[in-house]
């Protein structure tokens, strides 16, 4: 179970900070796997932007 699987689908990558803010970056998997290596595992979690298109778009 790899990322490469989901590389055509746009993601959203939510990153936790140390100051209790969250980042919601929507971009390509591609770009998502770079993000991965500057962030702690745990503090990162990768939804597919389809899961989050009900309600608000930020």
């Amino acid at each position: 179970a790899t990322l490469s699987r989901f590389e055509s689908f746009p993601i959203i990558v939510l990153v936790k900070t140390n100051f209790g803010t969250t980042r919601t970056l929507q971009a390509n998997v591609k770009v998502a796997i770079l993000k991965f290596k500057f962030v702690d595992r745990k503090q990162v979690l990768f939804l597919r932007s389809k899961k989050k298109q009900t309600g608000k778009q930020d």
